[in-house]
C-alpha cells in the first residue's frame, strides 16, 4: 500500500509557479532584451505585457510584447519602482541575470533571475533579430506604465 498526501497550493504559489514556468520557457529572449536594454541605458527591468497574451497565442510571433524600463529614467523623475524592484535592480548582475516584471491588468510581479546557462550577453547575440518582433512601441510603453501599481 502506498501513502499519498495531496498538498493544495495557494493562489499566490500557483501564480508564482506559472510565472516561473513562463520565464523559463522564454528565458533566452527575455535575457536578450535585458542585455540590449542594459547596454543601451544601464540597469533596468524587462517589462512583459501579459495583457496582450491571448490564450497562449503568439502576439507577435514570439509570443508576447515586451520592453525595457531604465532604472535611471524612473529614479531620475523622483519616482519609485513598486515593491522590491528597486532592491532587485541594485543587486542583480547584468552579466549573468536580469530583472523581469510580468505586467497584468490586476497586478504586476517582478523577479530577479539568474541565467547561468545562457547569460544575457550570449542570449543577445543569438536572439537580437527576434527582439525586433517583440519590442513594444513608446506609446504602448506609456500605456504599460499606467498599469503599474
Amino acid at each position: 500500500m502506498t501513502d499519498r498526501t495531496t498538498v493544495r497550493l495557494s493562489d499566490s504559489q500557483q501564480r508564482t509557479q506559472a510565472d516561473m514556468r513562463f520565464i523559463q520557457e522564454n528565458i533566452e529572449v527575455i535575457a536578450a532584451m535585458a542585455w540590449q536594454g542594459y547596454t543601451a541605458v544601464g540597469r533596468g527591468v524587462v517589462m512583459v505585457d501579459e495583457t496582450r497574451i491571448i490564450m497562449g497565442t503568439a502576439i507577435p510571433a514570439f509570443g508576447f510584447p515586451m520592453s525595457y524600463g531604465a532604472d535611471s529614467s524612473v529614479r531620475g523623475q523622483q519616482l519609485q519602482w513598486p515593491g522590491q524592484v528597486g532592491g532587485m535592480l541594485d543587486s542583480y548582475d547584468p552579466e549573468t541575470g536580469f530583472v523581469v516584471m510580468l505586467i497584468r491588468t490586476q497586478d504586476s510581479t517582478a523577479y530577479r533571475i539568474r541565467a547561468p546557462n545562457l547569460p544575457p550577453p550570449i542570449a543577445y547575440e543569438q536572439y537580437r533579430d527576434v527582439l525586433k518582433t517583440v519590442a513594444i512601441s513608446q506609446d504602448d510603453l506609456r500605456g504599460l506604465r499606467s498599469l503599474l501599481p
